[in-house]
C-alpha cells in the first residue's frame, strides 16, 4: 500500500508540474526589450508607437507582464485613424510601456484606474495588472520538537516547496483565489509530511486521554499574490493526499528513533485528504526597520477545518515584506550592503477549530482504534512564534520557535522548532 500512495503522489505532481515546460524560456527578441524603464510596443508594420505611458510604481525589476493589448488597445496614427496595437509575444519584458492611446475597448491584464496624460492630452484607462514573477524558488523546511528535548504531539515534519512561473498554466490553477489588481503572483507546488504521537511511544497499549498516533502526506499547489502598493498579501492552496499508515509516518519515525515507537500500530486509519487553505495579510505599520501586519487564515476539508486571526511583526534590516516572498531582488540594486538582510520575526494567532483529523480521525474512514470525540477538542487555541531570518543574495535561512496551547481537553501545551532554507534561481 505504501507503493500505491507514492505512485498517487507522483501522479499528482506530474499533473501539477507538467506544464512547467510551457514557459521555460520566456524571453523576447532584443528589439522588444526595453532599456531603463522604457519599453516600446510595435505594431505589425513594424513602426514604433510613440508617446510615453508610465506604469505607476512600485515595480519588480525584470518582471514579465501579461499583455492582451491586441484584444482592444488602439492608438491614433498621423492621419487621425485608429490603429490596433499588437505585440509579437503574449508576455512582455518591461517596466513601462510607450504607446499613444486613444481608447481601451476592454480590460487589459491590469486592474487599476489611471489618468494618462501623454502630451497634455488627458486619457482614462482601466487596467487589470496581474503579473507573474519569472523567478524560480526552492524551499526546504524541517520541523521537530527534539531540538527542545521533547518528543510528543507534533513531533516531526518536512515540507518541500518549488515555485515556477510555468505553474500558472497548471490545471489546478482554477482553484486558486483570483487577484488581478496591481500585484506580483507566485505559483508553487508543495509536498508535506507531518507526524503526531502521544507522550509515550514505546507501548502498544492505547493511551486514553492522550493524543492518538497520526501521520499524513500530501502534495499541493498554491498561489501567492502580493500587492506592494496596498501592503496586501493573499495566499491560496489546494492539497490532496492521505492520512494513515500509507503516509509512511510510522516508517520515518521508526527509522530515526533509537527506541522503536511501537504504538504506531494504533495510529489513525487510512483516509483521503482533500483540503483547501487561504490567508490574507494586511500591513498596518511599514517602516524601514519595523513592520506590523494583520493576518486572517482559514482551512476547510477532510484534514483541517479552522479559522484564525492574528498578527505578525518583523524587526531588523530587511526588505519590505510586501515586496517579495523573502529574497527581494529590487533592494539589491541600491548597495552591496543590502545583499545581506537579517532580522527577528514574531507572530501570534488564535484559531477556532472545527475539525482536526489528526485528533478525530478521517471523515470517510471511521474505523480507527482510538480517536477523540468532538466534545474533547479545544475549540480555541493560541499559536505564537519567534524567529530569526538571514538572507544573502539568492539564498535565505530561517529558524523559528513555535508554541501552541493544548489542542484537546486534558492535553499539554507544546513547542517545536522550524529550520528552513530558500534558494532563488
Amino acid at each position: 500500500m505504501n507503493k500505491i500512495a507514492i505512485r498517487i503522489l507522483i501522479l499528482i505532481l506530474i499533473i501539477i508540474s507538467g506544464c512547467i515546460v510551457i514557459r521555460n524560456d520566456i524571453s523576447l527578441p532584443d528589439n522588444q526589450k526595453g532599456t531603463g524603464t522604457d519599453m516600446q510596443i510595435f505594431e505589425n508594420n513594424p513602426d514604433e508607437v510613440s508617446v510615453n505611458i508610465k506604469w505607476s510604481p512600485p515595480q519588480v525589476a525584470n518582471a514579465y507582464y501579461k499583455d492582451y493589448s491586441h484584444q482592444g488597445l488602439t492608438y491614433q496614427d498621423d492621419h487621425g485613424q485608429d490603429e490596433q496595437i499588437r505585440t509579437r509575444e503574449p508576455e512582455i519584458y518591461i517596466d513601462a510601456i510607450n504607446a499613444k492611446l486613444t481608447n481601451i475597448q476592454r480590460k487589459l491584464s491590469i486592474d487599476r484606474q489611471e489618468k494618462i496624460n501623454p502630451r497634455n492630452e488627458q486619457l482614462s484607462a482601466l487596467y487589470e495588472f496581474a503579473r507573474t514573477s519569472p523567478y524560480r524558488y526552492l524551499g526546504i523546511n524541517f520541523y521537530n520538537d527534539a531540538f527542545l528535548s521533547v518528543d510528543y504531539y507534533f513531533t516531526n515534519g518536512v515540507k518541500f516547496d518549488y515555485i515556477h512561473p510555468g505553474l500558472e498554466y497548471s490545471p489546478f490553477e482554477i482553484f486558486m483565489l483570483p487577484y488581478r489588481q496591481n500585484s506580483v503572483n507566485y505559483h508553487g507546488i508543495t509536498i508535506v509530511q507531518n507526524m503526531y504521537t502521544p507522550t509515550i511511544l514505546d507501548t502498544t497499549i492505547v493511551l486514553k486521554g492522550d493524543r492518538p498516533f497520526a501521520g499524513y502526506l500530501y502534495a499541493g499547489q498554491y498561489k501567492i499574490s502580493i500587492n506592494p502598493e496596498k501592503h496586501f498579501k493573499q495566499y491560496s492552496e489546494l492539497d490532496i493526499g492521505i492520512i494513515g499508515p500509507n503516509s509512511m509516518g510510522s516508517s520515518v519515525q521508526t527509522t530515526i528513533h533509537e527506541t522503536k515507537p511501537v504504538g504506531w500500530i494504533n495510529q489513525i486509519k487510512n483516509d483521503i485528504i482533500i483540503n483547501y487553505s487561504f490567508s490574507f495579510e494586511k500591513g498596518f505599520i511599514n517602516t524601514s526597520h519595523f513592520e506590523l501586519n494583520g493576518l486572517l487564515t482559514g482551512k476547510v476539508g477532510t484534514l483541517y477545518d479552522n479559522i484564525g486571526l492574528g498578527f505578525s511583526s518583523r524587526i531588523g534590516k530587511l526588505s519590505p515584506y510586501f515586496e517579495d516572498i523573502g529574497l527581494s531582488r529590487t533592494s539589491l540594486k541600491n548597495s552591496k550592503q543590502k545583499n545581506i538582510q537579517y532580522g527577528f520575526i514574531v507572530s501570534s494567532i488564535i484559531h477556532y477549530v472545527g475539525y482536526d483529523a489528526t485528533l478525530q480521525g478521517g471523515l470517510l474512514n471511521r474505523t480507527s482504534i482510538y480517536i477523540f470525540e468532538p466534545d474533547q477538542i479545544e475549540r480555541l487555541t493560541f499559536t505564537g512564534s519567534l524567529g530569526l531570518i538571514f538572507t544573502h543574495n539568492n539564498f535565505g535561512l530561517r529558524s523559528e520557535f513555535f508554541y501552541i496551547t493544548p489542542e484537546f481537553k486534558g492535553g499539554k501545551d507544546h513547542k517545536w522548532v522550524q529550520i528552513g532554507t530558500i534558494f532563488r534561481f
